[in-house]
């Protein structure tokens, strides 16, 4: 995502006081794109970098609620 690390301040700010449900980790994915500008090289696309950033906020959220089983299945998006 980025050269150095570097915190995601608008994703923690979405998620700061707020109860942890898939609301809030819907807003706070959703502002890691104010937080990061990904680069598109041969490797990954910019927008792939942020889908992939969005989805391990979402599989915390899940697993942190045991919604997720031993087999998982991904759907990619095009």
């Amino acid at each position: 995502m980025a050269a150095t690390p570097k915190r995601a301040t608008h994703c923690e700010q979405a998620q700061l006081d707020q109860p942890f449900n898939a609301v809030t980790v819907s807003r706070a994915a959703a502002a890691l794109a104010e937080d990061f500008q990904p680069l598109s090289d041969f490797r990954a696309s910019a927008s792939y970098r942020l889908q992939v950033a969005r989805n391990l906020l979402r599989r915390y959220y899940h697993r942190y609620n045991d919604e997720l089983s031993c087999v998982e299945v991904a759907r990619y998006v095009s």
